[in-house]
């Protein structure tokens, strides 16, 4: 993967992680329930606390044109929940609640659409990552495009009792002009 993507995972969780409604749903209250990792995340161990967030890049496509440096990254972020009660269904293992995942689908997926601005108060969808803040190649060399919303799948780890909303997204980076 390319040099601007841990760049791009930090923004993104810094962007959720500064979203005291979504961390109260997390139920943790800090960000420690948002993570980022490349490479498919392995079901966590049942000591894990959910409700949880992962942020994975998934796919990177060259979209150069004839003068320009630009890829279009794909953007997973999943959100992991335990659908029944687990070791008698308390503390970290508790069960999680369809609607407490929908809840956090919503500060994920963010309030655009009631902006006349359509610049989002929080979450993801049409929100543009800003690497200024950052240090290192990434802050100086690459420009982000509008994150945008692709699709969203549900799945269940029947076994585990897992349930994972996968919310994927599409960002253009830019090669700054020298």
């Amino acid at each position: 993967m390319s040099l601007y993507l841990p760049a791009l995972l930090q923004a993104i969780q810094t962007r959720l992680s500064g979203d005291a409604t979504l961390l109260t749903y997390l139920g943790t209250g800090t960000a420690t329930a948002i993570s980022t990792t490349f490479g498919f995340p392995a079901v966590d161990p049942m000591g894990t606390t959910y409700p949880r967030i992962c942020i994975m890049p998934i796919s990177e496509t060259p979209d150069d044109p004839f003068k320009s440096r630009r890829s279009l990254i794909g953007i997973d972020v999943m959100i992991y929940a335990v659908e029944t009660p687990q070791s008698g269904g308390t503390g970290a293992n508790a069960q999680t609640s369809l609607a407490t995942m929908l809840r956090i689908h919503e500060r994920v997926m963010g309030d655009f659409p009631d902006q006349s601005t359509s610049i989002p108060s929080y979450g993801l969808d049409w929100w543009t990552p800003d690497f200024t803040a950052q240090t290192g190649l990434a802050a100086t060399t690459y420009a982000s495009e509008t994150m945008v919303f692709t699709g969203m799948t549900n799945e269940t780890d029947t076994e585990g009792g897992l349930r994972c909303f996968r919310i994927s997204f599409q960002v253009g980076l830019n090669k700054r002009s020298a």
